[in-house]
This record gives C-alpha cells, structure tokens and sequence, in this order.
C-alpha cells in the first residue's frame, strides 16, 4: 500500500494544483459576494458555475484551440449550462434526449411495417423544451429593453441568467489566459473588476474582495515560483528538499499580511479604487434604475423608531403564534343587496358565463406590506376620519366589480370594517388608516379601517377577472407599487429566494408565475398541530423546508415571500374567508373558524388580486373569459366633500363574483 501511494505521488506533481487552487479560492470569492450582494443568487448556483467555466477554459486552453475559436465554444457552453440551470429545463432536456434516443428505433419500426413513423414523443419534448426556453429568452429581452428605455425593471430570472452567464465568462477567461499565457493578473482581471464595481456601486462591504485579492496575490506567486522552478530545471539547478513546501508557506502567510493591511490601511490602495468606483456611479438616478434592474442591493440605512400609532381594533403587527382561532361561535353576518336602481339577484343565483355557484368572498380587515422574518408588520400610517357615506376614493373603478354588503357584527366585534375587496365607504362615521409617503402624507393604500357600533352598509369594488385578462396585464407596475411591495429583508434565505425563481423561471406571465407557486404550496398538508417556529429562524423558510405542512398564516407568508421575490407586488391579508351561505336567511353566516390569512397580487388595471395558497381551503378557479350581463346605469355618487374629495353615496347595483 506504501509503494502505491509512493508510485502516486511521484506520478502526480501536487505541486501544479498550486495555480488551480489558488485560482479557484479567487474566483469563488467573487461569486460569493456576488451572492451576497445579489438577492436573485445563491452561493450553490454561482459555485459551480465558476468552478466549471474556469475547467472548461483551462481544458481549452491545453488544446490545439486558437483564442477565436475557443472563445465562441466557451460563449456557447456557458449560455446553454446557465439556461438548463437557471431555467430548470433538465428535466425538459432529458426528456428530449431520451425521445431522441428512441428515434432510430420508430424509423427502423416504419421501415419494417412501411407506414409513417410516430415522432409524436419527440415533437413533444422538443416543443416543451422550446416554449420552456423561449419564455427565459423572452424574459431577458424584455428586462434588457427595460435598460435601453431608462426603466427599472426588476426579473429575477433574467438578474439571474444576467450574473450567472458573467460569472461563467469571467471564470472562463482565467482558465484560459493563466493556462495557456502563465498570466494571473491578466487572467482575474475581469473578475476582479465585476466583484469590484458591483461591491462599490452599492457601498457595500469589501471583505470578499479581500479574499479575492488574497487569491490573487498567492496566484502569481505561484505562477512566478513555476516559472523559476522550470528556468533551474533547465539549468541543471539542484533544489533543496523542503524548499517547496517553505516557499507555499511563505507565500500564503505573506498573501494574508498584505490582504490584512490592506483591510486595516485607510490609506492603501483599496480605498482609492473605491473612491473611484464611487465617482463612476455618482449619477443618482442612473445609479438606482441600473442596480435595482441588475439586483444589486444598498445595505439598508438605519432604521429609526417606527412611529406606532394605535387606532381603536387596527393592530400594527400580525405575527405567527399558535394558530387561529376554531371557536365555532358566530363572528358576523353579511347580506349582499342592491340598491332600487338595480337588480336584486341572490347570491345563489347561477351565472352560466362564468360558472360560479355559489360565489365566494374574502371578507377583507387588514393589509401587511412589511415582512419581518417572524411574521409581518406595517409601516408608518395616518388615521383619517370620514363622516357616513362618503367614499374614501373619487369615483369608482369602471374595471372592477360594486359590491354593497350590510354586515352585522355579533357581540362586541373587534371594530374592524369588513368587506369585500377594496373598501369604497360605509354609511356610518368611520376611520381608514392609510399608508404614507416619504414626506408622510397618506396615499390610497389602506391598512384597514374602524367603525363604532354592530352594524354598518359597506360599498367596495372586487376585481371580476379572467385568467386571459391577468395574463395580458404585464408588469407595468407603479413605482409606489414596486418599492413597497416587492421588498424584502436581507435576512431571507437565499434557498427561499432560489426556490421562487426555480420555480418560476420559465412561467411566460406574471399571473403563470403567481398560479406556479401557489399551486406548489397547495401541495403541502394542512395542519393546525405545529411546533413553534425555532428562535431566530425565518418562519417561510422554515415552513418550506422543514415543516412542509402549516395553516394559512404560514401558507401566505411563504406565497408573500416567494412572489416577491419572483418579481410579483404581494401583500398578506387578513379577515375572514367566505363562511355559509344561509339562504332561509339570504346572507352569510361567518364564525370564528372561518377566520383566514390569504394573498394578494397586484395586475395592472385590476389592482389587488387574491389567490388562495392555503390547502384547507378550495383553490380559487377563475374563468376563461368574463361576459358580464347588462345591469341598468347607475348614478353617480355626489355631495363632494371639499376637503377630502369625496363621494357620497347614491344607488349602487351589484353582481355576485368570485373572489
């Protein structure tokens, strides 16, 4: 056995694992902080990515290959290894090869029988990969015209495709330059500098250009020492035992000298590139469209004390605990009517153009925007009064659904407003907690609202939407939109931020991308019987890694999460899901047990959207297409108030639609 690895070690030369190792420590430096920095990478995508493209380069580069011809090889390899990652198209690509495969045996079938032969199997797979592929690429034009237009357009599957092609390419290049030029400097340039603007752009910290500066250093010293080694062999230049292993020590410990005087020197050299990739990207605006398209994260400034202003019933946090409340005791009861201007029609009624019987609701209280990593939040808020039936919005949306509900609230209530949909106003004096700007001033964005009393007429409007509708609605959200509902804490795990992508990477639409993940949350058992969630753990990623069964608070937040992550304005709901219709009593009947946390996406046009991740409860179907029956016109409602510009109520039809 000793003469075995004897024969080895003198067969191997360990000492040219030296480059390649030292290589690797520079280049994987860079792709971590590249994950660190980008929310739309992880650490185990970005590895393996650098590790391959630099063996591919320094394969290449031991070949007969010109640089013009390795360079488009290396182009193309990269392209199709990032596109079957990022895109998890390995299953489509399998399933291509093995209808491929089976080809000579259907034409060696159709020339025995003389009929045609059945490609049926490959046609198939080759569509699937194609679609599958032509919706990445898509995905990546629209996020590259996005930047020629000045237009901050967030994809992760494009940021993604974006950084994990660059890494691939940066790695191939020094593959190729250090093996076949001897070169190091040359060869992790561009490394370097991607690593370098990305941390400075975004003033972050520089401690993974360190580790690659420390790579660096012990690279060309080893480059240099080979180099030496080689010049005495050919000299006839006897070497001194030990002189190796000396000269691999000295090198490292003088690598990590520098690298830390480099860290602690204010004056050395690391300060100045930073200055002058500061000075790069001093154009604010020009700054914060390109970052925020390439994924590029600010290290958030430090928060001051949130401002927790109490409204009677509107709590500030919804944190998950021990589980919603079964007390199967009556909560309310809601009566949909009309108004005499417009048609009664019963909640049972049958509507054939959409298919719903009987209708549901979500009976919506209160919006979270703010993700904590335990649960949710809302920011800054402003309380303002308004008097019985006035409505908090100019005039209603001629695109979505009046609703007129009358709510009776048995025993005491919570004083919580309840409605379907977004709340337009309610005939009784009431108050709505509005979200605010930066300079705080309210803006149409409700938190929730309050009313005194047990029993209130609310107007508000749903969206009554096909999926054809949703999915040509596109992206074009608000700015307000995309800063408040697509942030996220830097504390989320990169395995939840991957697990959003992987799953939507190739989804063409965002509403195909919203059904993606909830449909792979409905896959997970319904539970109320949980441990609570281990201290410090981020409760989503906790619930999909580990749990994988839940009730709706974990259900929601993990839907919340994951869209945003993918790219989808989302928000966490609460309120009450539809109850029992009681059609002796023509309403409603909602207990305690119908209590319920859900979704919300926000479509263009259409506005909040909900959708139903919770596997206890029936998913959501919406029609193909919406053919609504003609109502009689309505007035409008009057009586503007001047200082809140408001609409006072007036007859109101309504129409029963799914939620």
């Amino acid at each position: 056995m000793k003469k075995r690895l004897t024969a080895l070690r003198n067969k191997i030369d360990f000492r040219a694992l030296l480059w390649p190792g030292a290589l690797l420590i520079a280049l994987l430096s860079v792709a971590l902080g590249l994950a660190d920095l980008v929310r739309e990478l992880e650490a185990w995508l970005m590895f393996p990515l650098a590790i391959a493209g630099m063996w591919l380069g320094w394969i290449l580069a031991r070949s007969q290959l010109s640089g013009w011809k390795a360079a488009p090889i290396g182009l193309l390899v990269g392209a199709g290894v990032v596109l079957l990652r990022v895109g998890r198209l390995g299953q489509a690509t399998l399933n291509l090869l093995r209808a491929f495969a089976a080809l000579p045996f259907e034409l060696w079938t159709w020339y025995q029988s003389g009929g045609a032969p059945d490609a049926f199997q490959f046609q198939l797979a080759l569509d699937a990969l194609g679609n599958r592929t032509g919706t990445l690429l898509e995905r990546l034009g629209v996020w590259l015209l996005g930047l020629t237009v000045s237009e901050a357009v967030f994809d992760p599957a494009a940021t993604a495709l974006v950084w994990s092609l660059a890494i691939w390419l940066v790695a191939f290049w020094a593959g190729w330059v250090l093996r076949r030029y001897k070169r190091p400097l040359l060869g992790l340039a561009p490394a370097g500098l991607l690593l370098a603007f990305s941390l400075f752009v975004v003033k972050a910290d520089i401690s993974a250009l360190l580790w690659y500066l420390g790579g660096a250093l012990m690279l060309i010293a080893f480059t240099r020492y080979d180099a030496q080694r080689r010049r005495w062999r050919k000299a006839g230049v006897k070497v001194a035992a030990g002189l190796h292993g000396e000269f691999v020590l000295t090198a490292v410990l003088l690598s990590m000298t520098l690298v830390a005087a480099a860290a602690l020197a204010p004056a050395i050299s690391v300060q100045k590139i930073s200055n002058f990739f500061q000075h790069l990207a001093q154009q604010r605006a020009a700054q914060t469209r390109f970052t925020r398209s390439f994924g590029l994260n600010s290290p958030p400034a430090p928060a001051g004390p949130l401002e927790l202003v109490r409204a009677p019933g509107l709590p500030r946090d919804q944190l998950i605990g021990a589980g919603p409340e079964l007390a199967e005791f009556v909560v309310m009861t809601v009566h949909l009517s009309a108004t005499t201007t417009g048609p009664i029609l019963s909640p049972t009624l049958t509507l054939t153009n959409t298919g719903l019987l009987p209708p549901r609701y979500y009976w919506r209280s209160l919006t979270y925007d703010r993700y904590t990593g335990r649960g949710w939040r809302v920011g800054r808020t402003k309380t303002l009064d308004y008097q019985a039936n006035t409505w908090v919005t100019d005039q209603a949306r001629p695109e979505l659904q009046l609703v007129q509900q009358t709510v009776q609230v048995v025993d005491e209530g919570d004083g919580l407003i309840y409605a379907a949909g977004e709340l337009l106003g309610v005939d009784r004096n009431y108050r709505v907690a509005w979200r605010t700007n930066d300079e705080g001033a309210p803006v149409q964005d409700a938190f929730g609202a309050t009313f005194k009393g047990k029993t209130y007429r609310a107007q508000s409007q749903i969206p009554l939407v096909s999926r054809a509708q949703l999915r040509a609605a596109g992206n074009a959200y608000p700015a307000w939109i995309k800063e408040r509902y697509l942030s996220l804490p830097d504390s989320v795990p990169a395995e939840v931020l991957g697990l959003a992508r992987d799953l939507t990477a190739t989804e063409a639409t965002p509403y195909d991308r919203a059904k993606a993940i909830e449909s792979y949350l409905r896959t997970f058992p319904y539970t109320l019987d949980l441990p609570a969630p281990p201290r410090g753990r981020d409760i989503v990623d906790y619930f999909l890694f580990d749990l994988r069964r839940g009730y709706c608070d974990y259900y929601a937040s993990a839907m919340a999460v994951m869209a945003r992550a993918a790219g989808l304005p989302a928000r966490l709901v609460v309120g009450y899901a539809s109850g029992d219709y009681n059609q002796t009593q023509d309403r409603y009947i909602v207990t305690a047990a119908n209590a319920h946390s859900w979704v919300e996406i926000y479509f263009p046009t259409y506005g909040w959207v909900p959708f139903e991740p919770t596997a206890g409860l029936p998913a959501i179907e919406r029609p193909d297409e919406i053919v609504s029956p003609e109502l009689p016109e309505t007035d409008t409602p009057a009586n503007r108030s001047d200082k809140d510009s408001l609409l006072r109520f007036s007859g109101i039809s309504w129409l029963p639609v799914a939620a």
